[in-house]
């Protein structure tokens, strides 16, 4: 089967992940859509503090969930 490639004679591979990373990868994009959208729209209005012990919270969830994955 002929391709673009092919015929411009490039030889492009596709990077490849471990599922692993692609899961650590999609987590931090979802994580980084929900804060923004929590930033932007809060539920409720939270004093500064709360909100900071919220996301390093949130974050140090993350990073386990991560971990584990590998």
């Amino acid at each position: 089967m002929l391709s673009l490639t092919t015929l411009l004679g490039f030889n492009f591979r596709w990077p490849t992940m471990v599922p692993g990373e692609v899961l650590a990868l999609t987590l931090l994009m979802v994580f980084a859509i929900l804060m923004t959208l929590e930033r932007h729209a809060p539920r409720e209005k939270l004093p500064a503090k709360h909100l900071r012990q919220s996301y390093k919270t949130t974050l140090v969830c993350l990073l386990l969930t991560v971990s584990q994955c590998r």
